[in-house]
């Protein structure tokens, strides 16, 4: 059989409760293997597949204990040639097979042993010398080391630590001593002591630890440590407080993109409020003052209205002013129609019916009087904010003056009314004065509307600017 596998050592962990551990390696007998455990060889084990290939395990009596490393199994092969071979002998295969299996089991367990040797690098060139020649006496108590050459030597012995220094004692080179003053010494040639003072001037020892030097050194490492754990206090309140700021600057940076939004928006709005108040103007321009056609959804402004309600009161006038010739010419009838009771009888009833809708047209002048007032009013308002509704309010108060300059004519109709107690034939003048009255107010009140619109319209136009 072959051998394939290198390996000649496994190395397991021992935790007190495992006692069976595996080898993986072939072993010719039982006692090619050597078990450790914490660093001594050991006995109380068992071993299994003894001849295998693929080894067997390694079975304890007791657990090791609990370590790192601490189980070890070994081959470990005496380094010996068992086979005998005698001429014209029987030839046989399995023992030439099993003496080379040795030589190659011997040769890797050798490999392993160099392994954990000290050597030179491959790509060492020149080792220099490494041969020792001195006997055992020469080397006892003393260390290797190069020389100048690079070549390996047994240098000066170790030396013992002698503790503190004694006069008229015997010491050896290389020990060491410390005197009173806890300075330390090395011997550099065996002598019987005098005086460290004669011994130093005489160059047999040599101070090696200055305790003075020392102790200002950790004098000096203990202040120089203080002042680096202030300095790194004194760092990390720097590094918070560069921290904070970052963290301001940070914030301040935030609210900086903030109020620049903010500042855009602003403007957009501010753009938008003059577009609108632009717009908010023309149309309180319109509301006030467009003249032939409607502004909005069939509605006139107010110059529109007042212009309607002048040539109304001009109308109203004028009517007045016939109704007066028709009641004079109706005295006359009444004086004609003296002589006929039965008509008079009627005209009276028709008279009383007269005199309440005269009732109701001095009732529909005092609203219509009223709602001129508010119009007005509003005008004046309106005036105040715009000067083309100041215009409207110029042209409403106009037309109100034209109705108040007519308010005589119309009294002197209702005199003349009061004169008329018999004539049932100018019944139909009287109504037609009401209704001309009825339309004036109508006309009124839309101008009041007008005018409240336009200053409605007009205050919208404050607002958005």
């Amino acid at each position: 059989m072959t051998v394939q596998n290198s390996t000649s050592k496994n190395i397991y962990n021992g935790d007190g409760s495992t006692a069976t551990f595996p080898y993986t390696f072939k072993v010719l007998d039982s006692t090619d293997l050597t078990i450790y455990v914490d660093g001594a060889s050991t006995s109380g084990y068992t071993i299994t597949n003894v001849g295998s290939a693929s080894g067997g395990n390694v079975v304890f009596t007791t657990a090791p204990g609990s370590g790192t490393g601490n189980v070890v199994i070994l081959r470990k092969l005496p380094i010996t040639q068992l086979v005998d071979l005698i001429n014209y002998g029987r030839f046989d295969p399995e023992v030439i097979e099993t003496a080379f299996d040795r030589v190659v089991m011997t040769a890797i367990q050798l490999q392993e042993q160099v392994d954990r040797t000290i050597r030179f690098s491959e790509t060492v060139h020149d080792g220099g010398g490494i041969e020792i020649d001195s006997t055992v006496a020469e080397r006892a108590g003393k260390v290797l080391s190069y020389n100048a050459s690079g070549d390996l030597v047994v240098a000066e012995e170790i030396g013992a630590w002698q503790g503190d220094w004694v006069t008229s004692t015997t010491y050896n080179v290389r020990d060491l001593f410390k005197d009173s003053d806890d300075n330390v010494y090395i011997v550099k040639a065996a002598h019987t002591s005098s005086t460290v003072s004669a011994d130093l001037a005489s160059n047999k020892i040599s101070k090696i630890i200055d305790a003075t030097a020392v102790a200002t050194s950790a004098a000096t490492a203990t202040t120089q440590a203080g002042i680096a754990t202030t300095k790194a206090a004194a760092a990390a309140v720097s590094a918070s407080f560069a921290e904070t700021r970052f963290l301001w600057a940070d914030t301040a940076a935030s609210q900086s993109a903030a109020s620049r939004d903010t500042a855009v928006d602003a403007k957009d709005d501010a753009e938008t409020a003059e577009t609108n108040a632009g717009l908010s103007a023309t149309a309180a321009e319109n509301w006030a003052s467009k003249q032939n056609s409607p502004v909005e959804n069939g509605e006139y402004s107010a110059y529109y209205h007042a212009s309607a309600a002048s040539g109304s009161a001009s109308a109203a006038a004028t009517s007045a002013l016939s109704s007066s010739g028709s009641a004079t010419a109706s005295a006359t009838s009444a004086g004609n129609a003296a002589t006929s009771e039965t008509n008079a009888a009627t005209s009276e009833t028709n008279v009383a019916t007269v005199a309440t809708a005269f009732g109701n047209v001095q009732t529909a002048i005092t609203a219509a009087s009223a709602s001129a007032t508010a119009a007005a009013t509003s005008e004046t308002n309106a005036a105040t904010s715009e000067s083309n509704a100041a215009t409207s309010e110029t042209n409403a108060a106009a037309s109100e003056a034209t109705v108040s300059s007519n308010m005589p004519n119309v009294n002197t109709l209702v005199s003349n009314i009061a004169d008329v107690n018999t004539v049932a034939a100018d019944i139909d003048t009287i109504a037609d004065v009401a209704d001309t009255l009825t339309d004036i107010q109508t006309t009124l009140v839309q101008m009041a509307t007008a005018f409240t619109n336009s200053q409605t319209r007009y205050v919208s136009a404050v607002a958005f600017q």
